[in-house]
């Protein structure tokens, strides 16, 4: 089932967004990005997790699959990376985005 098929199923079942995170064990901030249509391609184990949730059947396909798992590369990152990844938000909420291409200029000249 596509995203706006579940969006109606969860609508005729009032099955809210917060329920399905809890159900699905999906942060609630990405299923918001794929409902909102600022996540346009999720991962092929979130659409699954979501639909398993839902109790509805898989419509994607085993070729899907592994083409999906293959193209999806689960890193773990450190922390000291996760204090720079939010760090680096911050910066960007606090002094824009041309503040941000700024820290990625001095990291590649470090390179």
């Amino acid at each position: 089932m596509d995203i706006s098929g579940i969006k109606k199923y969860m609508k005729s079942k009032k099955i809210t967004q917060i329920e399905l995170a809890e159900k699905s064990g999906i942060p609630l901030q990405t299923l918001r990005g794929i409902f909102s249509g600022k996540t346009l391609n999720p991962r092929i184990d979130t659409v699954q997790a979501i639909e398993k949730a839902l109790e509805i059947e898989s419509t994607i396909t085993a070729e899907e699959q592994i083409i999906g798992a293959s193209a999806t590369k689960k890193i773990s990152i450190t922390p000291i990376e996760d204090e720079m990844l939010y760090r680096f938000r911050e910066i960007g909420k606090k002094h824009g985005e041309q503040a941000q291409w700024a820290l990625i200029t001095v990291a590649d000249k470090m390179l």
